[in-house]
């Protein structure tokens, strides 16, 4: 009998993604790339002194990238290009900036000496010795997981939330009506929508989340750990941050175990951690979705986007088997 991840994409081979080819064949136009990567660099420039440019810059380059592409794939500048201009015009710099106001006290964050709420440009000071958490280290990633908790009980709030399941649909959204690479995406799709209403009906501890909470985000010196990049920062169940963690490092579920527990040394409840296994189901479909929109603008994942899927699977199952034991 064939398993339920077994021929899961739109294609006749169980374990087609849409690959990168060894040698590259770039059939599109070199002068479009150069110019969506143009753009894209104008776009970050005119943030400083002309933010309406900036959109303007930001949508031109994404079009000529889109418009460079070749029958196989597209030139690092195009992609390049992508980049700069969806940084321009896709985070909220103000509510970037109310954050950094929120957390500057605590101590957990880069020292910033400069931020422009409008730009979002800023000047921080430079962590020497710095490396970023490892995330196969589980001394050091109980120690973020302190830290993390830490900055969670601080209660400090801000005025905006980040709604999981609106960005998942927003990303959807970006697919222009054009299928998912999976077979059983609406199914799926269904399951984790399915859980929202379960969640939906869980206490929750809301408060400022950072949502990029993965480990690349926590630098680690000998005396400090120190948080950084709150773009997508806003109000949340804390819980989101510890599976956001969780999916980033591609944990499995003994580690995903490992790490509620460097969490809630104090030991966590089952019904709470059933709550962080579905939040792990959602947040996986949520950077699944993300993956999507980057592929069908050339940037490929791999592993990683069929893993944030699987997660989506698999932990709708893992809730509903624990669900059975939870009173």
């Amino acid at each position: 009998m064939m398993n339920e991840n077994q021929n899961e994409y739109n294609h006749p081979d169980p374990l087609f993604y849409p690959a990168v080819p060894e040698e590259p064949i770039y059939e599109g136009s070199n002068g479009l790339a150069t110019a969506s990567l143009i753009l894209g660099i104008l776009a970050l420039l005119s943030m400083c002194c002309m933010p309406p440019l900036s959109l303007l810059f930001g949508g031109l380059s994404l079009i000529l990238a889109v418009l460079s592409k070749g029958s196989r794939t597209r030139p690092v500048n195009a992609k390049a290009g992508m980049v700069l201009s969806s940084i321009s015009i896709a985070i909220d710099r103000k509510q970037e900036y109310k954050v950094y106001q929120a957390i500057k006290k605590l101590g957990i964050c880069d020292t910033v000496r400069f931020i422009d709420p409008e730009t979002g440009y800023k000047l921080t000071e430079f962590i020497e010795n710095a490396r970023c958490c490892d995330a196969g280290n589980e001394q050091e990633v109980r120690a973020c997981m302190q830290v993390l908790r830490r900055f969670h009980q601080s209660g400090i709030q801000v005025g905006h939330a980040f709604d999981i399941f609106e960005r998942m649909e927003y990303y959807e959204s970006l697919w222009k009506g054009e299928p998912s690479c999976y077979r059983d995406y609406e199914k799926t799709k269904a399951k984790v929508y399915e859980l929202k209403e379960y969640l939906d009906q869980q206490p929750k501890h809301l408060g400022l989340c950072h949502i990029d909470s993965v480990s690349d985000n926590f630098l680690m010196t000998e005396n400090q750990i120190r948080l950084i990049d709150w773009e997508y920062a806003g109000m949340q169940d804390t819980d989101v941050d510890i599976a956001m963690f969780a999916v980033y490092a591609m944990y499995d579920k003994n580690q995903v175990d490992q790490l509620i527990q460097a969490y809630y040394i104090e030991g966590c409840e089952a019904p709470v951690r059933v709550k962080i296994y579905a939040y792990i189901a959602v947040c996986g479909l949520l950077w699944s979705n993300w993956c999507e929109v980057k592929r069908r603008e050339g940037v490929e994942f791999g592993e990683y986007s069929l893993r944030q899927y699987r997660y989506a699977k698999e932990y709708y199952k893992y809730v509903k088997e624990e669900q059975k034991n939870v009173i």
